[in-house]
């Protein structure tokens, strides 16, 4: 309970009148919640997609990013921008590390940060409420992945527990679990699921080819990546 806690205060805004202690180990073991965090997320935007009428879908995507942002207080945005500025940044692994380690705002993760919003703001305009439920869940099963199958490139961080404690079979049961549900879900949710996977694999093997491992920077880039291209997927699909 503890390390749901922790990890649930950590990836979210959601206040909680019980504090615990931080270490490293209880936040380490919290890995295993992220799919259950992601549902957490998805539960207001599914029941904004479900309840609220607003015959505008530009309305309604803007009304869905805020909620998100909202309910994650935007976190994963700096690794995110980060990944962006170290990838185009730099041309040898250490100078990577060296940009995405800096807390400042470049060029490029003005842009990724750009066609970031831009790609939810589309893919969020024709969404049915399942969809937008799954969208966190498919994106932290997939941060859960990179962990259990990753290796921290640097001496010390804040996703070294993360990942040190990611066992590759934590990420093959949360995957096959994961599409599952898909299946049960319908045949759109498991192509789209399929499509994400080996599209943000191929960001796992780039980015290890890369720098030689995950990062924490590089564990929210593929959150909030994964998002987005889970949306587009459906957008590519034509809806349901």
């Amino acid at each position: 309970m503890k390390s749901f806690i922790l990890m649930l205060t950590f990836l979210t805004r959601i206040p909680f009148p019980v504090r615990f202690e931080f270490n490293n180990n209880d936040f380490a073991k919290g890995l295993l919640f992220l799919p259950v965090i992601g549902l957490i997320i998805g539960i207001p935007m599914y029941l904004t997609t479900l309840y609220v009428e607003l015959n505008n879908p530009f309305l309604m995507s803007f009304l869905l990013m805020l909620i998100y942002i909202g309910m994650t207080g935007g976190l994963h945005l700096d690794g995110l921008a980060d990944y962006f500025d170290g990838l185009f940044g730099g041309r040898q692994r250490e100078r990577i590390l060296e940009i995405m380690k800096d807390a400042s705002l470049g060029t490029f993760g003005v842009v990724g940060l750009c066609l970031y919003f831009l790609g939810m703001f589309v893919g969020l305009m024709e969404v049915t409420p399942l969809v937008v439920l799954l969208m966190p869940i498919t994106a932290r099963v997939i941060g859960l992945m990179f962990c259990a199958f990753g290796r921290y490139p640097r001496e010390a961080g804040m996703g070294q527990p993360l990942v040190e404690y990611g066992r590759w079979y934590h990420g093959a049961t949360a995957l096959i679990i994961w599409l599952v549900v898909l299946f049960w879900a319908g045949q759109a949710y498991l192509v789209a699921g399929v499509v994400t996977v080996l599209l943000m694999l191929m960001f796992y093997l780039r980015t290890n080819q890369v720098i030689g491992g995950i990062t924490g920077d590089v564990i929210g880039a593929a959150i909030e990546l994964s998002q987005v291209l889970w949306l587009l997927c459906f957008a590519v699909i034509g809806g349901l």
